[in-house]
C-alpha cells in the first residue's frame, strides 16, 4: 500500500486522490512535492554520505518549508531526531536506531502533510520504541497525518487513533485499538485458533 501511494509501484487499476489530484500517474518526486513522504522498514540512506548530507539531499528534492532557509531547517530536523551529535558521521557508521531516525529525518525535511511509516519499530528495543513513539506523536500533534504499518502493538496503541487490520489484502477490522485487540476474527487470524486435545 505504501509503495503504491508513493508511486514506487503502480496499481493495476483504480485511483488514489489527494486534494483532488490523482497520484497514480505521477512519479515519486512529484508525490513528495504534493506533501506525501515515507519511511522504510529497512532504511536506505546514502551510506557514504554524512547524516547532514543525507538530509540535504532530501531537502533538495522534497517540498520546502516556507520562510526558512536550508541550514536552519536541517539543524531543526537533526535536533528533532536527536542526530545533531552525529551530523558529520557517515550513514554507514550508524546503528539501527540512528539509521531509522535518519530515515525519518529525511522524510520530515520535506514537510509532509501525510507521513507513511513502514515498520519503524522493527528491530528496536523498548526504550528506542518509546523515543520513536514520542517523536511521532509530536509530529502527529503538529498537524501531519500518519499512516502507520506496524506489528509492534505498543507502537500502534500509542500513536494511532484508528486501526485497520488486513489479512491477505482484505480488511477484517476497522475501529479503535481496543476493539481490534478484542475482535474475535483479528485474534483468530493473528493468534491462531485454539485447539483442544
Amino acid at each position: 500500500m505504501i509503495n503504491v501511494i508513493t508511486g514506487i509501484l503502480k496499481p493495476d487499476s483504480g485511483q488514489i486522490f489527494m486534494e483532488g489530484v490523482d497520484l497514480v500517474p505521477l512519479p515519486s518526486y512529484r508525490i513528495a512535492h504534493l506533501g506525501i513522504n515515507r519511511t522504510y522498514q529497512t532504511p536506505k540512506p546514502f551510506s557514504s554520505l554524512t547524516v547532514t548530507e543525507n538530509v540535504k539531499v532530501a531537502y533538495a528534492y522534497g517540498s520546502r518549508r516556507k520562510g526558512q532557509d536550508e541550514k536552519s531547517t536541517i539543524r531543526e530536523i537533526l535536533k528533532l531526531t536527536d542526530l545533531e551529535d552525529k551530523k558529520d558521521s557517515e550513514a554507514s557508521s550508524l546503528n539501527t536506531f540512528d539509521r531509522k531516525m535518519l530515515d525519518l529525518a529525511r522524510a520530515l525535511i520535506t514537510s509532509p502533510k501525510i507521513l507513511l511509516v513502514d515498520e519503524l519499530a522493527a528491530g528496536l528495543n523498548p526504550d528506542e520504541i518509546r523515543q520513536m513513539v514520542s517523536l511521532l506523536a509530536g509530529v502527529r500533534d503538529g498537524g501531519t497525518s500518519l499512516i502507520v504499518v506496524e506489528h509492534v502493538m505498543s507502537f500502534i496503541r500509542n500513536i494511532c487513533e484508528r486501526v485497520v487490520v488486513m489479512d491477505s489484502g482484505s480488511k477484517i477490522y476497522e475501529g479503535d485499538f481496543n476493539g481490534a485487540a478484542n475482535d474475535p476474527t483479528v485474534k483468530e487470524v493473528y493468534l491462531g485458533r485454539r485447539t483442544f486435545a
